[in-house]
Parts: structure tokens; sequence; C-alpha cells
């Protein structure tokens, strides 16, 4: 990156529950003025509404916008289309970043080649204890990409990009679960895709979250990774990234 910077964080929101104010905290301790946080809003039964926009009308960095998409992946989709930034990073509403990630990830896009970057991290419990080992061994992301096309695994609270790569991944191909999955392997495809190797997130699990915390049946697994197979078979990989 050069010295001029400009990132926003793109964060879906929908009945964010008691975590929400910590994960905020977390990443406007990383921001600097110029920065936004971008909260797309779900219609929600709890107070996320009222809490964001209380952080909107203290802060000038953080700005909401509400969603037309319900579900995960429209959400994301509708805080990407409204940042702003020339590198933008995905968050989760319930983690805690660790200080220096903006930083360190904006190191990697120093490499003009790199569009997407994906760094390391740990899974905790819901007091932010780490359970188990770091995401990378976890989910053996140094794999050959054949065995990526059948278990991907690409953590999306885990993911910045330049903001002209999105033109590689939007829209979101109807139906699709796992839009982190789709993110990644676009990624691989194009050959942009720098996995580093930092530990900068604490990725919360726990009882409401979206993270699946169980092996999912077989049938709807196989008709996920063919549903997303098929949606990259369409999708050309076009030209790299500025």
């Amino acid at each position: 990156m050069t010295d001029k910077r400009s990132v926003s964080v793109a964060m879906p929101v929908f009945n964010a529950g008691a975590y929400l104010n910590e994960q905020v905290d977390s990443i406007l301790c990383e921001l600097e003025p110029g920065d936004e946080l971008v909260i797309s809003y779900d219609p929600s039964e709890d107070d996320t509404l009222e809490r964001i926009r209380q952080y909107a009308s203290r802060d000038p960095r953080v700005r909401v916008v509400m969603n037309e998409k319900p579900g995960i992946a429209g959400n994301f989709e509708n805080a990407i289309r409204n940042c702003t930034g020339s590198v933008i990073f995905l968050s989760d509403q319930d983690d805690r970043w660790i200080a220096g990630k903006v930083k360190a990830v904006l190191s990697a896009f120093s490499n003009p080649r790199v569009g997407l970057v994906f760094h390391n991290g740990y899974h905790t419990d819901e007091a932010l204890n780490i359970v188990g080992e770091d995401l990378f061994t976890r989910y053996r992301v140094h794999k050959p990409f054949f065995l990526k096309l059948l278990m991907p695994r690409y953590t999306g609270c885990c993911m910045a990009f330049r903001k002209s790569f999105t033109q590689a991944f939007l829209p979101f191909p109807e139906n699709i679960d796992a839009y982190d999955a789709w993110i990644g392997l676009i990624g691989e495809l194009r050959r942009e895709i720098f996995f580093l190797p930092e530990k900068l997130i604490l990725h919360r699990l726990h009882g409401d979250n979206a993270t699946p915390k169980n092996v999912r049946p077989i049938p709807r697994i196989i008709g996920a990774r063919l549903h997303l197979f098929r949606a990259l078979m369409k999708r050309r990989p076009g030209k790299r990234s500025k």
C-alpha cells in the first residue's frame, strides 16, 4: 500500500446481542479518522438498531445502512456495496479484533498482485478463551486446490480485499450460503489471494452465531458444494485487480 490509505469495514448485524459493543470498540481502535465502519442492519428483535445508531451519532466513522436483502450473504453484500474505502475488511458482529490487525493486513497489500488477504486467528468460546489450534492449522489452508473445492474453509471475518476485487465476486450467486468460500475460491482462481500467518482475530463461537459448530448432514454439504462449483464455472476469473 502507499502512504495514503482508505479503509472500510463491512459489518452486517442481526440480533447482535451482548457482544456487539466489544467488537465495535475493538474495530474503532484500529481505524484512523478517514476510515469507516459500515454497519448493514437486518431488522432485529433486540436493541441492535438503537445501539448502532448511538455509535453513528457520536463517531463520524460509523455509518448505518439498511439491508433489503435478508440473510447472511445478502447482508454482507449490502455492507460491502456501501463501502467506499480502497481496502475493505469483513467483520462479524460478535468477535474481537486483535490490536495491529489493520496495519498487518495493509502491509500485505504492498504487493500489487494481491487482491485478497486471508489472515490467521483463533476460535474462542463465549468468554474469548482460545479453543483448539489456530485457524490455518485447523483448516489446512495450504492444502491442494482440488481439496479446497471439496472442503472450502475460508473464514469471512479473516478477509480483507481491494475494492476493485469486489468486481470479481459480486453479486453473490443466488442461494449461496457460504459467501466466504465463494470469495476465497474466486481469489484462488485469480491467483490473487495471500495467506497472512499472523493471528489477528478472536473468532467467538457461541449459541447464537452463524458459524456451524456441528457437522451438517452429508446431503446438505454435497448440495452446497455442487451449487458452489456450478457458480464458479459460470463466473470467469477475468482480469487481475489493481
